[in-house]
């Protein structure tokens, strides 16, 4: 089982306070536990003479610390009379480092028995991302207005809008925003709040290009995929913004922070032969639309490849 995807199969408490008085007692004064840790590749090998850094802690303040090395077959065994929680940073040459963290308290469960943090020494692998082929992505940085309502194609390789926007040539992606944004009526403009509702269209003209909604390794140094996939690719994508003053309520369906894209455009849509490339947006893509004018302003960044029909997305450059 993965630290990531750890289930603990505990009871579930009737009431979420007052704890059991061991757990209190735990909660406070700490109690005993014990985890064997194995340290795995991305293939889940396991990876023998890593440093396994590892910080017990209680009130979440460090009890101490010590550097492991996982033995031949990738383990480590951690123990602590105290802690309620580790902080884990594990390192070895050739990988990415892994950083993250585990609570051994689970809110309104059975945590605790005979002094000891339930369960007892589970077994929990813990990836380690090699470092395989790092090679050289292309970064793109926009920030422009183009008219609501209108569909806006979108040159990856130069990283501009086609005319009348900017000065790309090649339609690989469009961009429209649709919406409005007014004050609540009723009250003063300077305290008045906005109600907004946008949305942002990702097309993709060519065909078997798209995009992919991702989640981020957060936990290593490398937060991405190796390779961008050979299948999976939405055609088109849709987030959704709003915003109602009156109720204080949101809706957003745009990329969160612990999420990215992997796309794929055709290199060059007028001739199917040259194949593709690829990309990735890494942050959220960000757009507002004006009360007063018929804009919207649009702001984001990419990385894309060089080479055709490579999907190599691993860059040398850590991105963040």
């Amino acid at each position: 089982m993965s630290i990531f995807d750890y289930d603990r199969n505990l009871h579930q408490l009737d009431k979420i306070w007052p704890y059991p008085h061991e757990q209190i007692e735990a909660l406070e004064h700490g109690a005993k536990s014990s985890i064997t840790l194995a340290v795995v590749d991305s293939m889940t090998n396991l990876v023998a003479n890593a440093e396994v850094a590892i910080m017990p802690t209680l009130h979440d303040c460090p009890i101490d610390e010590e550097t492991i090395l996982s033995d031949e077959n990738g383990i480590v065994i951690i123990e602590s009379s105290k802690a309620s929680g580790y902080v884990f940073n594990i390192r070895k040459e050739g990988y990415y480092t892994t950083h993250t963290s585990l609570s051994l308290h689970v809110r309104g469960f059975d945590c605790v028995r005979d002094g000891r943090w339930l369960p007892w020494n589970p077994r929990l692998a813990m990836t380690l991302k090699e470092i395989r082929n790092p090679g050289k992505l292309v970064h793109k940085t926009v920030k422009t207005e183009i008219p609501v309502g209108e569909e806006c194609f979108f040159d990856l390789d130069c990283g501009a809008f086609l005319p009348p926007v900017g000065a790309g040539s090649s339609s690989n992606i469009s961009f429209q925003v649709t919406g409005y944004r007014k004050r609540v009526g009723g009250l003063p403009q300077w305290k008045s709040p906005w109600k907004v509702q946008m949305e942002l269209r990702f097309s993709f003209p060519a065909d078997g290009c798209g995009m992919i909604r991702k989640l981020k390794d957060i936990w290593s140094d490398y937060r991405y995929v190796y390779e961008a996939p050979e299948q999976g690719y939405a055609h088109e994508i849709v987030e959704a913004y709003e915003s109602d003053g009156e109720t204080q309520t949101t809706k957003d369906t745009g990329l969160t922070s612990g999420e990215y894209y992997v796309f794929r455009f055709a290199d060059k849509p007028e001739d199917f032969e040259r194949g593709f490339r690829y990309g990735m947006f890494v942050h959220p893509i960000h757009a507002r639309i004006s009360e007063t004018s018929n804009v919207a302003r649009i702001s984001f960044d990419y990385y894309i490849s060089e080479t055709v029909n490579d999907r190599n997305l691993e860059t040398a450059k850590w991105i963040r």
